[in-house]
């Protein structure tokens, strides 16, 4: 029994993190040490002595025939119970999570939705992962929520919002999941066809990046996250502000940078600002994330007898912009005719 027990042992031990797998081995271990109990380890009165009585003989050599069968049907009983509710329900809603992740991706996305709904109906410990990958799914995708009937995107952002909740009640400190709760209010407010209930959304998604950025002040990406919001409100002053909040945390991030010289330049709030921003962003190597062509031929003229190497990323820049226009304006005459 001992080599069998060090087999499963020595078999299993890459999945000893699963639930299932210690209640197996420590029943199995917990039965074997009920075959020879200590002697005088039924002494004793009370509910536990007199279950200790029924279950050993007075002399603790052996247990009885029915307790020990009894005590087989209990214990298989549960483990059974436990193996069906985490691992057969856990693979049922990995088995809906899958299709639905490849009907949204392939632009499917309210069969999607409902056949990844589906699969987290079936309450499973994995569930809480499950629920943010949907919700990131849906609002990398926003835009093909402008193809869905009304009422079943109202559907879609309400759920998203509630489950993204749920979430967050794991742990209400918790940055990254009132970022992502953020994030999708966000997507809500800007989609949800009772404007007024839209309205709401916008709200609190300002609360929930707030409370992220105080869970954790030093992630620059939620500072982004924040400055969209406000940018719905037309805030702009507040939005420069967090930007230049995002900037002051890290000075050789590219994004902090080339997100504040495209806000400087999309408000005109202070020229100077716009120009010295985007020479750092293209020196910290964002020039790609410059995508105004106006502002990158603004940077050319400034920096083309200044710091050549900055002109030249630029000048590329612009190239490529140049290029993704006549392309997009090809398909499109393309397509009309």
């Amino acid at each position: 029994m001992v080599g069998l027990i060090t087999a499963y042992f020595v078999q299993n031990l890459a999945v000893f993190d699963s639930l299932v797998t210690y209640i197996l081995i420590f029943s199995v271990l917990g039965m074997v040490y009920n075959l020879q109990p200590e002697a005088g380890a039924c002494k004793g009165g009370g509910i536990l002595g007199k279950l200790c009585q029924k279950i050993c003989h007075p002399t603790g050599d052996k247990l009885e025939k029915i307790p020990m069968f009894l005590l087989v049907i209990i214990v298989g009983g549960f483990s059974l119970y436990t193996i069906t509710a985490i691992n057969i329900r856990g693979i049922q809603m990995f088995q809906g999570v899958i299709n639905g992740y490849v009907k949204i991706t392939s632009g499917y996305i309210e069969d999607g939705f409902d056949t990844f709904k589906l699969g987290l109906d079936n309450s499973a410990p994995f569930n809480r992962d499950s629920r943010s990958n949907l919700v990131s799914l849906i609002g990398q995708n926003a835009r093909a929520l402008q193809s869905v009937d009304a009422t079943k995107r109202d559907e879609i952002l309400k759920y998203l919002v509630e489950t993204s909740e749920k979430n967050v009640a794991y742990n209400p400190k918790d940055s990254l999941m009132n970022s992502q709760l953020a994030q999708i209010l966000t997507v809500a407010a800007g989609y949800y066809s009772d404007r007024q209930a839209a309205a709401g959304y916008a709200n609190e998604a300002l609360v929930a990046i707030n409370k992220s950025i105080d869970a954790s002040p030093g992630r620059i990406p939620v500072y982004f996250v924040k400055a969209s919001i406000l940018f719905m409100f037309d805030r702009k002053d507040d939005v420069v502000a967090t930007l230049r909040q995002a900037r002051d945390l890290k000075l050789d991030f590219s994004d902090s940078h080339c997100q504040l010289a495209n806000m400087d330049f999309y408000y005109s709030i202070n020229k100077d600002e716009t120009i010295t921003e985007l020479g750092d962003c293209v020196r910290y190597g964002g020039a790609k994330l410059i995508s105004n062509p106006d502002l990158v031929k603004q940077g050319i003229d400034y920096y083309r007898n200044k710091e050549n190497n900055i002109a030249q990323q630029l000048q590329e820049q612009l190239v490529s912009l140049q290029d993704k226009a006549a392309a997009a304006a090809s398909s499109s005459s393309s397509s009309g005719q």
